[in-house]
């Protein structure tokens, strides 16, 4: 039997929750008279993808929308590149890890995100079709230094 790609795509997607779940459940939930905590985001999130993966599960098993009778297919490219995203998470948590052993310094706080976001939008931002040099630089070096800033500094959650 042949499955609609948004089928699997949405098959997919719940998988995926399901596991995110496991992660967000060891969250601490908020503490006495706070409204929201550490794990109201990442559950948030879960529960739209979690939505989004019913509708294209949906979607897919009617057998609707634009190309309903196309099966699946496979795009080497976007393999390629979620390999290449889950090496930057990797990347990201194992050189926060050994910068912050390095003892304190510039790189002890985020040090390990701040690097490996800059390195991966450097890589990324080309092959997404950027052909800018400066373009391409400056959204790595703006986009991190805001996220390092908004989240290590406003927010004050411990980046890798």
């Amino acid at each position: 039997m042949s499955y609609h790609k948004d089928a699997i795509s949405g098959l997919i997607i719940l998988v995926l929750c399901l596991l995110g779940s496991f992660s967000v459940a060891e969250l601490p939930d908020p503490a006495a008279g706070e409204l929201v905590g550490t794990a109201s985001l990442p559950k948030a999130a879960l529960i739209a993808l979690a939505v989004c993966g019913c509708i294209q599960l949906y979607r897919g098993l009617r057998g609707t929308g634009k190309g309903a009778d196309a099966s699946f297919n496979f795009c080497g490219k976007s393999l390629l590149f979620f390999a290449f995203y889950i090496v930057y998470m990797i990347g990201m948590v194992s050189l926060g890890t050994w910068l912050s052993g390095l003892g304190g310094g510039l790189f002890a706080w985020g040090g390990g995100f701040v690097v490996s976001t800059i390195l991966f939008l450097l890589i990324s931002l080309p092959v997404l079709g950027r052909k800018r040099p400066l373009e391409i630089l400056g959204v790595a070096v703006i986009t991190t230094g805001v996220l390092a800033v908004s989240f290590g500094g406003f927010f004050k959650i411990l980046l890798p």
